[in-house]
């Protein structure tokens, strides 16, 4: 649990960093959402489970990633429909992309 709490301070700090993108559009979330997933995609072949697993995945990628602030600006932003499509689009992507350079 400490592994987790500590990584979930990395990456809120790295998320909060990221946040002061958001001005006209929320690249600083968008950034934070692909960065998680890419990263999750790359290490989840190697981190199934233990101490690194609990620090790298859980908490960091855990917490920079997060669906909550993500659908708050989808329903507050102008750009709503454009914004969940990017976001899911490229988030998918990143994944996708961090698993197969495992490959």
């Amino acid at each position: 649990m400490v592994l987790v709490a500590l990584g979930g301070g990395c990456g809120a700090i790295l998320r909060y960093l990221l946040s002061r993108w958001n001005v006209t559009f929320p690249f600083g979330t968008l950034t934070a959402n692909v960065l998680a997933a890419l990263c999750i995609g790359f290490l989840i072949p190697y981190l199934k489970e233990g101490n690194v697993f609990a620090f790298f995945v859980t908490g960091i990628c855990g917490s920079l990633g997060t669906v909550s602030t993500f659908a708050l600006e989808a329903v507050t932003t102008n750009y709503s429909i454009r914004y969940m499509l990017i976001t899911w689009l490229l988030t998918c992507a990143a994944v996708y992309i961090g698993h197969q350079l495992n490959s």
